[in-house]
């Protein structure tokens, strides 16, 4: 008996081969004789090896551009930046003392503060705001004068390098102020607070515009401590309208 398989005929062990067969044994493998894939040309295969290298050169191509793309794109941030106007020298701002009256030295001028006469408090808690204040101020300027009733006045400008900055310091420099000193109603354009400084028959205000804190303080005697209030709230304006 014999069977097929693929058009190929195997003799069993049960007849004999016919002469010029040849009988695979059991150690051999069969072998069939079905059709072959095609074999791509040689050209597909150079098409493969240009493709892959061409995709690593363009991969390594960007990991070597994207340093010089951050640079470019830093240079025009700064460069959109540069291009706000800066503000006028800060000192050139500030209000001028009338002209009754005798000069006297301001708490800040030339980027210099004397924080021991604006911060109120303990020495204590000037330590927690003085780092604050020299890491992140860019100006400072100030000025000072003595009027003919003896009402000291001094008026002091702090420009720092964001608004943000600005309403930091600002909170807590009222926090301070109301640790040891009763607030005072005073108007103004802007967020300004105003204290009472009862020890020294003194009027404290503060108010911000933008990035600049604008301090007035007015020492005068008890008597006119009314009077003082409105001197104070019309510096503040006066002040605000020259930033």
């Amino acid at each position: 008996m014999s069977r097929r398989c693929q058009d190929v005929r195997i003799a069993t062990t049960d007849e004999p081969a016919a002469p010029g067969t040849h009988v695979p044994t059991d150690a051999e493998p069969f072998i069939g004789q079905g059709p072959h894939p095609p074999v791509k040309p040689w050209w597909h295969r150079l098409v493969l090896i240009v493709s892959l290298v061409a995709g690593g050169l363009a991969g390594l191509a960007f990991v070597l551009a994207t340093p010089f793309l951050s640079l470019i794109a830093l240079s025009a941030f700064q460069g959109d930046r540069m291009l706000v106007e800066p503000r006028p020298d800060l000192g050139a701002l500030v209000v001028a003392g009338p002209a009754d009256s005798t000069p006297a030295v301001p708490v800040a001028a030339n980027d210099t503060v004397d924080f021991d006469r604006l911060l109120p408090g303990a020495d204590t808690q000037h330590l927690l705001l003085t780092p604050q204040v020299r890491a992140d101020l860019r100006h400072a300027a100030g000025v000072a004068w003595t009027q003919p009733d003896n009402t000291a006045v001094t008026v002091t400008l702090l420009e720092f390098a964001s608004k943000e900055v600005a309403v930091e310091f600002s909170r807590s420099y009222i926090e301070l102020q109301l640790a040891s000193h009763d607030t005072v109603t005073i108007g103004g354009d802007g967020p300004a607070m105003a204290f009472l400084e009862a020890e020294a028959s003194a009027i404290s205000a503060v108010e911000i515009a933008d990035e600049v804190l604008i301090f007035v303080r007015a020492d005068s005697p008890a008597d006119r401590l009314p009077d003082t209030v409105v001197a104070v709230e019309s510096l503040l304006h006066e002040q605000r309208d020259r930033l």
